[in-house]
C-alpha cells in the first residue's frame, strides 16, 4: 500500500505553469493576467486557483482573471494555454493530469509539457480518498474491495474525468486487488460530488 499512497500524493500535486515568451519585457505586468483552469468550476484546481489568484493579484498589482476551459480531462484548457500569445499574460493552474497521465495516454494531446510550458512552482499537495455515502453497505476500504470482488462490475465510481488521478488511483486499486469497478466520468470534482450524494454512483474517488 506504500506504492499506492506515493502515487496519490504525486498525482495530487497542483502545479502552476507559465507560458512565457522568448523576449523579456522591461515592465511586467501592465495589464490583467489570465489564469486558465482546464477543469469545470467547483473542483480542487478551480478553488485553489481562485484563492491563489487573489494573492497573486495583490503581489503583481494587476487583476488576475480565472478562466475555466474544461474538456478532455484537462486537455482543452492546457492546449488553449499553450497556444496563447507567449507574452507572460497567460498562466495555467492545473493538476498533474493533463501534463502527465493524459499526455501519456491520449492521442488528442498536441502539446509537450516539458517543452511548451515552464513550471513556476507547486501550489498545493492534496491526498486522494475513496468516499461513500453513510448508508453504503460497506464502511471500510477492505469491505468495499470484498463487495466488489463478490459483485464484479456492479459498483460505480465517479471521477473527475477519464484519465484523471481519481480514476487512475481506482484502477491501481482494482488491478492490485483483481476487482472490477466501473468509472463514470464528470467534468470536475465539483460535479462528481452531487452524483454520489444523489445515489447515482456508489463511490467517490476524489481529492480530500
Amino acid at each position: 500500500m506504500k506504492t499506492l499512497r506515493m502515487v496519490w500524493l504525486i498525482c495530487g500535486i497542483i502545479c502552476l505553469a507559465y507560458v512565457w515568451g522568448a523576449q523579456a519585457q522591461e515592465k511586467y505586468p501592465i495589464h490583467p493576467i489570465e489564469l486558465v483552469v482546464p477543469f469545470a468550476p467547483g473542483g480542487n484546481a478551480d478553488v485553489i486557483a481562485r484563492i491563489y489568484s487573489e494573492d497573486l493579484a495583490k503581489a503583481l498589482k494587476v487583476q488576475v482573471n480565472v478562466v475555466n476551459r474544461a474538456g478532455g480531462t484537462g486537455i482543452q484548457g492546457t492546449t488553449y494555454a499553450v497556444k496563447a500569445k507567449k507574452d507572460g499574460y497567460t498562466l495555467l493552474g492545473t493538476t498533474g493530469t493533463p501534463l502527465t497521465i493524459m499526455y501519456a495516454i491520449s492521442p488528442e494531446v498536441t502539446y509537450n509539457p516539458s517543452k511548451d510550458l515552464i513550471p513556476l512552482g507547486q501550489i498545493a499537495s492534496i491526498p486522494s480518498i475513496f468516499g461513500v455515502r453513510s448508508d453504503s453497505p460497506f464502511k471500510t476500504l477492505d469491505e468495499m474491495i470484498e463487495y466488489a470482488r463478490k459483485n464484479p462490475g456492479k459498483l460505480k465510481n465517479c471521477a473527475a474525468g477519464l484519465g484523471a488521478e481519481s480514476q487512475f488511483n481506482l484502477e491501481i486499486l482494482c488491478s492490485y486487488n483483481k476487482i472490477k469497478i466501473t468509472t463514470v466520468p464528470y467534468q470536475s470534482g465539483g460535479e462528481a460530488l452531487p452524483a454520489i450524494m444523489g445515489g447515482h454512483v456508489d463511490i467517490a474517488s476524489l481529492s480530500l
